[in-house]
Order: C-alpha cells, then sequence, then structure tokens
C-alpha cells in the first residue's frame, strides 16, 4: 500500500539564508523567490485574512494568485524568533515591466491614467501579520513592512505609492504611511467579497512619514543587498 502523501507543497520553516536581506532587532527580512517560502507567506496571508473576511475558508488555507509569479512582483516574509510574524507583496508598475499591470491597476487604470499619467509606481497589497502576533512588536513588523516598501520603489524610481483596502482601513494607512483615499468609487474584489477604495500618496512624502512614525531608515548598501536578494535583473 502506497504511503498518503499530502497533495499540499512543503512550506518554509526558516528564512533561507540567500534570500534574507538585513535583520534589525531580531526581525529578520527575506524576500520569497523559492516556492517553500512562498507557501509559508501564502499560509500566512490566509490565517490572517480569514479572521476578518471568513468567506475566505478553503481547504489549502492558502492565498494566493496569478500575480504572485510575474516578474514585477516580490512576496516578503518578517520573521522573530523562528516565526513569520508578517508579510507584503510589492507590485512593480513600470516601462521596465512593460506596463504589466498590477492588481489594482486593473481595476483602476483609468482613473490613475487620468490622473497622474503613466508613471512608475509601487502597489502594496497581501499585507498580513499573524493573527497570534499582537501590541508592539507587531506595529514594528508591519513598519519593517513599509521599509521594504521603500527599499523596492526606490530601487525602480518610482513616484507613487498606491493601494486599494476596505475603506475602513484606509485611516492606519493615512497615519503610517500619509496614503489618501484617491478614488472614492469602490470597486467590488470578486476573491476578497468585498468593495475596496483606491488609496494613494507620493513615495518621497509617504517614505518621510513612515520614518516619523517609526520606519527604520536605510542606505544605498541596504537597496543593494535586496536587489541582489530579489533577483532584480535589472538592478
Amino acid at each position: 500500500m502506497e504511503d498518503n502523501i499530502s497533495a499540499f507543497p512543503p512550506k518554509a520553516t526558516q528564512p533561507l539564508r540567500e534570500q534574507i536581506f538585513g535583520e534589525i532587532n531580531g526581525y529578520t527580512f527575506e524576500v520569497c523567490n523559492s516556492e517553500e517560502s512562498k507557501q509559508t507567506a501564502y499560509e500566512l496571508r490566509y490565517r490572517s485574512y480569514l479572521k476578518e473576511y471568513p468567506g475566505l475558508s478553503s481547504e489549502d488555507e492558502l492565498i494566493q494568485d496569478e500575480y504572485d509569479d510575474r516578474p514585477n512582483v516580490r512576496t516578503h516574509l518578517i520573521w522573530n524568533d523562528g516565526m513569520p510574524v508578517a508579510t507584503v507583496r510589492g507590485c512593480i508598475w513600470s516601462d521596465e515591466y512593460d506596463w504589466e499591470m498590477p492588481e489594482s491597476v486593473t481595476y483602476f487604470k483609468r482613473e490613475l491614467v487620468n490622473s497622474i499619467g503613466q508613471v512608475r509606481l509601487l502597489e502594496s497589497n497581501r499585507y498580513a501579520v499573524a493573527p497570534e502576533f499582537q501590541g508592539r512588536q507587531s506595529l514594528f513588523a508591519q513598519l519593517l513592512c513599509f521599509r521594504i516598501h521603500a527599499l523596492n520603489s526606490a530601487l525602480h524610481k518610482c513616484t507613487h505609492i498606491i493601494t486599494s483596502v476596505v475603506e475602513s482601513h484606509a485611516p492606519f494607512y493615512k497615519r503610517f504611511l500619509d496614503l489618501d483615499v484617491f478614488c472614492k468609487d469602490t470597486k467590488n474584489i470578486e476573491w476578497l467579497k468585498a468593495d475596496v477604495v483606491l488609496l494613494m500618496a507620493n513615495r518621497d512624502q509617504s517614505m518621510t512619514t513612515a520614518l516619523k512614525r517609526g520606519m527604520p531608515d536605510f542606505t544605498l548598501e541596504d537597496q543593494i543587498k535586496y536587489a541582489k536578494a530579489a533577483k532584480f535583473h535589472n538592478q
């Protein structure tokens, strides 16, 4: 009789050395190039999102989509004390990737182009924190997610940062990233089963606000380490 082998892919239990691009105060940040680390991020998304959106319940207990493996997209993990505690995905809209559209751009492209033109921008999404990771530690992990966006957007010379969220989450992004509601006309996101608004900010102003809120600063060396770990071929 054959062994019963799980159909679900294996998950990472620790960050891979070649994917690590920094450590601060006991937190390790990793870009998910390996399939195992991606699966860990997808599971963390699921556990975080399910708390607010129980309709997302699924047998595989993962949240992933067609954007995850595109060349203009990188998923990241924040580890603390050997545990994955936060994840965020950064998507670049740029001529470097033939203007391949991130998720929010597919919904709000007309509004964006009519307002700011077709410019390089970073879209933040799949932002999630482990439900059991709370308090000040959780907030610092989130600030490290913003730092990842700062590195990524600096490397790609982005002028703006956007994200699409349910309207009740907008004040948080305003407070920590200076993101304002850009388009009040909501769009329904089928997979999330929710209506979202688009938030946007000037990239430099957003990062200035994040620094004031406690996001650790970074250097050119940090950018180089990130570009290497993320395997950006054009950097």
